[in-house]
Order: structure tokens, then C-alpha cells, then sequence
């Protein structure tokens, strides 16, 4: 049996394949190394008869965990201080063009076989995806974690992606 990492991080690489094919977009989690991104959406469009990559795309970090709380219309989670700061690292560095970046964290119940359920109609995944970057450029002076707040209005579903995508493309994020 596979480590319950791998379990959550195989449910999180599930919803979002599943999201981005809804949004069409492309999206890479095949990386050589990870130096805290783990993946890529990419904007694909259509002309003269042939499929391209445009060039736009969002960088994503993925965490999937049992420990989050709802609280106030608001998801309370605990993230490492190094990754808060290259987040807000990567958001400064916006201004020399570099490739926007988000959280993804997929809220997990605490017992993961209640995650999945498949019947002759459907298969679901309970739970959901929330997306998150610091307000600012400024990192956290904490050594161990940080807590974030993720708005439930930052819920991931395919057209959250498509118009993440979108603001990257027209330049608002």
C-alpha cells in the first residue's frame, strides 16, 4: 500500500487533470525536480487549423491535507514559511515578467476512503480545491509555518482556472 502522501497527492493530481481538461487547458505535473512548483497550466488555442500553446500560463504549488479548518467563510491552513515566501517572492518578481504562481491545496477528509466513491453512474471526489497567493510581496519573518486564509470565493473549479488563466494573459495577475 502506497503512504498516505501519496495517496493524498495522487487524489490532488486527480482533480486537477480533471479541472483543467474541463477549462482546456493543458497541464504539465511531470517535473524533473521539484523547487516548489509543481506544475503548469498552459492556454491552448486554435488557429489556421492547428492547436498551439499561446504562451500564457500559471505555475502552481500543490498541498493536500486533512489538517484545514473552515472557519468564518474562510479556509485556515498551516503552510511552511519558506513555501508563504517564495510564493510572495515569485509575486514580486511579477514585475520582470516572471510566471504567476498559486497554492492549490485540496482539503482532504480525515478518513481519505471517504474521499472516493464510484458508482455504475459516476465517480465523485468529495471535498475541494481552494487557490491561494499572499496579497503581497512581502514573506513572513516565521521560521516554521504561517496561517493562511483561503477565501471559500477562491474555490477551484474549471472556470476558476480558465480565468486565472485569463488574467495572466490580459496582465492582472
Amino acid at each position: 500500500m502506497i503512504t498516505q502522501p501519496h495517496v493524498q497527492e495522487g487524489f490532488n493530481r486527480a482533480f486537477l487533470y480533471a479541472l483543467a481538461a474541463g477549462a482546456g487547458l493543458n497541464v504539465s505535473m511531470n517535473r524533473a525536480w521539484d523547487y516548489k512548483v509543481d506544475g503548469t497550466f498552459s492556454e491552448v488555442a486554435y488557429q489556421n487549423g492547428t492547436m498551439f500553446e499561446t504562451g500564457f500560463s500559471l505555475d502552481f504549488q500543490l498541498k493536500a491535507s486533512i489538517n484545514w479548518r473552515y472557519e468564518q467563510q474562510t479556509v485556515k491552513y498551516d503552510l511552511d514559511a519558506s513555501e508563504y515566501n517564495d510564493l510572495a517572492r515569485r509575486r514580486g518578481s511579477r514585475r520582470q515578467a516572471a510566471t504567476a504562481k498559486i497554492l492549490i491545496l485540496l482539503c482532504l477528509p480525515p478518513n481519505l476512503r471517504d474521499n472516493l466513491d464510484v458508482s455504475p453512474v459516476q465517480m465523485s471526489l468529495r471535498r475541494a480545491c481552494y487557490w491561494f497567493m499572499p496579497e503581497t510581496e512581502q514573506g513572513t519573518q516565521n521560521t516554521s509555518k504561517i496561517r493562511i486564509s483561503l477565501p471559500c470565493t477562491n474555490l477551484v473549479t474549471h472556470k476558476t482556472l480558465k480565468n486565472l488563466v485569463d488574467d495572466v494573459r490580459e496582465g492582472r495577475m
